[in-house]
């Protein structure tokens, strides 16, 4: 056990199992947040009661009511857009580790791109091991987006100058936000640069994606996600809410567009209400693993692979067979659910309430 509660910083971290694989490295009861100059990004602390500790390098503050940036380091003398909290050409000091907290308002200037001959415009890129998390949550920080000037479709928005809301680097994370209006470069189908019109890559928490579009993964591709509202996004192929992560405690609603709301992700303890028109989910493609699991679903389009289920609520109208719901899993009428359709939310005696099983449940 290290760290008490009176030393809460250190010059450096490092952590190697390699001799004893069964060593667990554990922080004093208590301590929350730890102060540290460097650590391995890819490791998750815990204090001996077993509650999750908050490694930090460095802070930084973003206000996007400021009319001209401040040396980020205080709420009084922060940056006045993400790209110039996130880049290491305004921000050299900016590193894995770090939190960038964003107080509340519309972030809708400032632009970033991967690299010179990258196309796709990014509102924000959060380099790897970076926290971004807004302060006052996702009903009063907004990461917004735009549709390109020259859309290659009718009513999508994606094209040449289009904006993703934000890229996340590996270990990187982003909490709070409401992230809007977010597209991609183009309508090509295998070019996983412009999937996700509201993040790709990295971890997303606490999130509400609204109104989001790409070729594939309309809001989310390849991410964590983790207590997230997906909201009416679109894809112009295939995926509209979200491609290739996992999801956790999620809430699905109003996707119409895009074949599947979620394609080859992993779900669990999640609620696809009945207002999406398209079919809920499609993991890959013959696979026999068990990915979708402790989930609701209010519609008739369950989805396809549907062996893939374990221990879902279905409404008795959805598409699948009862030979093919999966161990754990049943069909109910909606009255017979007890739930209400517009939110999702359970009343008192609904089946779904603690029914979900906690072997197939993960915190990750």
């Amino acid at each position: 056990t290290v760290g008490a509660t009176d030393t809460l910083a250190a010059a450096a971290l490092s952590v190697d199992t390699s001799a004893c694989p069964s060593f667990k490295f554990r922080f004093a009861a208590g301590i929350g947040t730890f102060y540290c100059q460097s650590f391995p990004a890819d490791v998750t602390f815990y204090d001996t009661d077993g509650k999750p500790v908050t490694l930090i390098r460095k802070v930084w503050y973003v206000d996007p009511a400021r009319a001209s940036s401040g040396d980020g380091r205080t709420p009084d003398t922060a940056f006045a857009t993400l790209a110039e909290a996130l880049s290491s050409a305004t921000n050299p000091e900016i590193g894995s580790g770090d939190v960038v907290y964003a107080l509340p308002g519309w972030y809708t200037n400032g632009t970033m791109v991967a690299s010179a001959n990258n196309v796709q415009t990014n509102r924000v890129i959060v380099p790897s091991g970076v926290r971004l998390v807004s302060t006052r949550g996702a009903a009063e920080t907004f990461l917004v987006g735009a549709p390109s000037p020259e859309p290659v479709e009718s009513g999508r928005g994606c094209g040449p100058g289009a904006i993703r809301c934000a890229s996340l680097g590996s270990y990187a994370l982003l909490r709070g936000f409401t992230v809007t209006n977010g597209f991609t470069y183009c309508k090509v189908y295998n070019s996983g640069e412009y999937y996700g019109g509201g993040v790709t890559g990295g971890t997303v928490e606490d999130c509400v994606v609204v109104g989001c579009c790409a070729v594939r993964g309309g809001g989310v591709n390849s991410a964590l996600c983790r207590r997230c509202r997906f909201v009416a996004n679109k894809a112009s192929y295939i995926g509209a809410a979200t491609r290739e992560g996992e999801c956790y405690n999620c809430l699905f609603e109003k996707h119409t567009t895009g074949n599947y709301a979620v394609l080859y992700s992993k779900v669990v303890n999640c609620t696809f209400l009945a207002d999406n028109s398209v079919d809920a989910t499609w993991t890959t493609s013959g696979s026999t693993e068990i990915s979708i699991v402790n989930s609701l679903f209010l519609g008739t389009n369950a989805g396809r692979d549907q062996a893939n289920f374990q221990n879902c609520a279905f409404v008795s109208n959805a598409d699948i067979s009862d030979a093919n719901i999966g161990s754990g899993s049943f069909k109910k009428s909606l009255a017979e659910l007890k739930v209400k359709a517009g939110t999702g939310q359970p009343r008192r005696g609904s089946p779904v309430i603690d029914a979900g099983d906690p072997e197939l449940y993960s915190t990750e």
